[in-house]
């Protein structure tokens, strides 16, 4: 993930901006895509199967990174969601409509 950050003046005022840049994964594109149609996305994690040896587990940790979603503490399993927030939402529903 890039991080650039411009720095402006605007009226007097200091503007930072601060932009990221991140190329999803398969699997970070395949979860995307199940979020934008349900709203979270859940791992099903058996004792035999140790939830830092999933796959999933490191693109969901990348995605609560990036802020587009969080963990739901309340669930059985282990479960992310999507930010409520204008940009996320609007984010999710570009991939709806043009894929990602």
């Amino acid at each position: 993930m890039k991080v650039k950050q411009e720095i402006k003046l605007n009226n007097g005022k200091v503007e930072i901006v601060t932009k990221q840049e991140h190329q999803f994964s398969d699997i970070e594109k395949k979860i995307l895509n199940i979020l934008a149609l349900n709203g979270y996305y859940e791992i099903r994690v058996n004792c035999s199967n140790p939830l830092n040896d999933n796959i999933e587990f490191p693109a969901c940790e990348k995605l609560i990174e990036l802020g587009l979603v969080k963990e739901n503490t309340d669930a059985w399993n282990y479960m992310i969601e999507v930010v409520k927030s204008e940009e996320v939402g609007s984010f999710f529903l570009q991939i709806i409509k043009e894929g990602i």
